[in-house]
């Protein structure tokens, strides 16, 4: 599965590279004993640190930060960085994917944000009315990420907060957004109505939100801040 990480304090390949080694899935894979208790104990042990089996600048991501006008000439002098694009050669959605924290402009992406849900919205009514879109269909739907009952006002309000990514890695350490599968909290996920879950699934995602704004936040103004795309 595809997820974008958020790497601070690395402006080169080769220093995000140092920083994002430890934490590969190639990293000291456990040998199976026979023991399935204990194979199960070292597996999950791996795993606490294994997060990535290939990763990229930019990829699906590409594109994730929208600068300032006034530092738009970053990318032009090679300050700022646009990564490679993804599989299906996608185009960046905004400026850049490594950029000074300051340079970024944060309350412009979140308008963005708002503005794209709202045409995601627009596109999602058109496949379930029956009107042909580009692409394939059954993709489409997935892509958009439609819960069930929601409504234009619900689907664009979980859009409408400052950029994130689905895991940080800062000063060494990797942090990510929790999932309700397999979370501790939600052990009786399988007896959980899709209410409970859709409820639970807003509650971790408005918790990820206010950590990521609050790490960010309390970063220095020139913090170079790196958009990854990885695979686990």
């Amino acid at each position: 599965m595809h997820m974008s990480l958020l790497v601070t304090g690395a402006p080169t390949q080769e220093e995000i590279e140092a920083l994002m080694e430890p934490f590969s899935e190639h990293n000291d894979y456990p040998e199976e004993t026979g023991d399935e208790d204990a194979d199960n104990a070292a597996y999950a042990e791996w795993r606490k640190t294994a997060k990535w089996g290939w990763w990229l600048i930019g990829g699906r991501w590409r594109g994730f930060w929208q600068l300032k006008p006034d530092h738009l000439g970053e990318i032009r002098d090679g300050i700022a960085k646009v990564g490679r694009p993804g599989t299906g050669g996608n185009d960046p959605d905004f400026d850049c994917d490594v950029a000074r924290k300051s340079w970024i402009d944060w309350e412009g992406m979140r308008e963005g944000y708002v503005r794209q849900a709202h045409a995601r919205w627009d596109e999602y009514q058109r496949v379930v009315s029956g009107e042909p879109i580009e692409g394939d269909v059954m993709h489409g739907m997935f892509m958009f990420g439609v819960r069930d009952g929601d409504t234009r006002e619900t689907y664009v309000a979980r859009a409408d907060h400052p950029p994130t990514t689905y895991a940080i890695l800062h000063e060494g350490r990797w942090y990510e957004q929790k999932e309700v599968y397999g979370n501790p909290d939600y052990a009786h996920y399988e007896t959980m109505t899709d209410d409970e879950i859709r409820e639970a699934r807003t509650k971790l995602g408005n918790e990820w939100n206010a950590f990521w704004k609050e790490l960010v936040d309390n970063l220095p103004d020139d913090t170079i801040m790196a958009c990854i795309d990885y695979h686990n």
